[in-house]
C-alpha cells in the first residue's frame, strides 16, 4: 500500500549503474525476475527501455510507468505471495496437528494428577452423609450474664413482611442471608448475650443441616431461646411433611418452638414457653 501511494504521488527515475558488469547483464536479470510476474499480467519493460535506463537523460514517461509496473509485479510475486502461501500452510498445519494433540499421561509428571484430572471411577449418590445426631445445645447453660431481647430471622423471602411491629425492649437483628452477617451477629451476641432470643424461620424451606447448626449456635448465646416457625402467607398453605420435619429437627435440638412470633414473651418473658410446651405436647 505504501509503495502504491509513493508511486502515485511522486516521480521516480529508474537508473542502473555498474562498473564490472556489462549492459546486457541488467537486461537478463530484469527479464528473468519479471518472468513470473508476467504470467499474472505484469508486463516486462522492453529491452530498449532496460538498456536506456543506464542513461539518466533518456528517462521518459513510458519508461517510468513500465518500471513501476515491473517493480509492483516483483513485490507481489516474491514478497506478498510467498508470505501468503506460508501463512496458509502454517494455519493448515496448526489445524491438522492441534486435532491430534494429546497429553502423554504415561509421563512421570502426570502420574500424581491422573486420578484427579481423569478419575478411573466416580462416586454417585450422597457425597456427605448426615451424622447420626445433630448438635444439641444446652439452652442458656453457657450464658452467665444476659440482658435484653433479640429477634432475628434466617433467610426470609422479600415477599414476607418483616420485621413485625416490635416493643421498645426488643431489638431487631435483621435477616441473616450471608455468612458474614451470621458471623457478625454471633460475635455481637457472644459479647452481649441477650436474656431472650427468638429465631424466626420460614417453614416453607427445608430444615437442612446448615440452618439447624446456625440455630444451635445462636441458641447457645442466649439465656433463653425459642424458634418461631412463621405462619403461611395469605392465600398459601404450609407443606405438612416439611412442617413435621421442622418440628422433629427442633425437638432433636431440644429447642422450644412456636408457630407464631412470640412478641409478648420477648418483651416480658411470659407466655412463650407455655405455648411452646403445649405445641410440643
Amino acid at each position: 500500500g505504501m509503495l502504491l501511494l509513493l508511486l502515485a504521488t511522486r516521480r521516480y527515475d529508474f537508473i542502473w549503474e555498474t562498473t564490472l558488469l556489462g549492459g546486457e547483464t541488467f537486461v537478463a536479470l530484469t527479464r528473468s525476475l519479471g518472468t513470473l510476474p508476467a504470467l499474472l499480467g505484469f508486463p516486462l519493460p522492453a529491452v530498449d527501455i532496460i538498456r536506456a535506463s543506464g542513461n539518466a537523460a533518456v528517462e521518459a514517461e513510458a519508461a517510468r510507468q513500465a518500471w513501476s509496473v515491473w517493480l509492483l509485479g516483483v513485490l507481489v510475486i516474491y514478497g506478498i505471495l510467498p508470505r501468503f502461501l506460508l501463512a496458509a500452510f502454517c494455519w493448515w498445519q496448526w489445524r491438522k496437528n492441534s486435532a491430534r494433540l494429546a497429553l502423554d499421561l504415561a509421563l512421570p509428571g502426570y502420574g500424581s494428577l491422573r486420578e484427579r484430572l481423569q478419575p478411573s471411577s466416580e462416586r454417585l449418590g450422597v457425597a456427605d452423609k448426615a451424622p447420626a445426631s445433630l448438635p444439641m445445645p444446652e439452652v442458656g447453660g453457657a450464658v452467665t450474664a444476659a440482658g435484653g431481647a433479640v429477634l432475628v430471622a434466617i433467610e426470609l423471602d422479600s415477599e414476607y413482611p418483616w420485621p413485625p411491629p416490635l416493643p421498645e425492649a426488643v431489638t431487631d437483628a435483621g435477616i441473616l442471608d450471608s455468612r458474614e452477617q451470621r458471623r457478625q451477629l454471633l460475635d455481637q451476641l457472644s459479647l452481649h448475650p441477650p436474656a431472650r432470643l427468638v429465631i424466626a424461620c420460614d417453614p416453607r424451606r427445608s430444615p437442612d443441616r446448615g440452618t439447624m447448626a446456625l440455630i444451635a449456635e445462636l441458641a447457645r448465646t442466649a439465656a433463653e431461646a425459642q424458634v418461631s416457625l412463621l405462619p403461611a402467607l395469605p392465600g398459601e398453605r404450609l407443606d405438612a411433611e416439611r412442617l413435621t420435619a421442622w418440628r422433629n429437627a427442633l425437638q432433636d435440638l431440644r429447642l422450644p418452638y412456636v408457630e407464631t412470633v412470640p412478641l409478648e414473651w420477648l418483651a416480658t418473658g411470659r407466655g412463650g414457653n407455655d405455648a411452646a410446651r403445649q405445641d410440643d405436647e
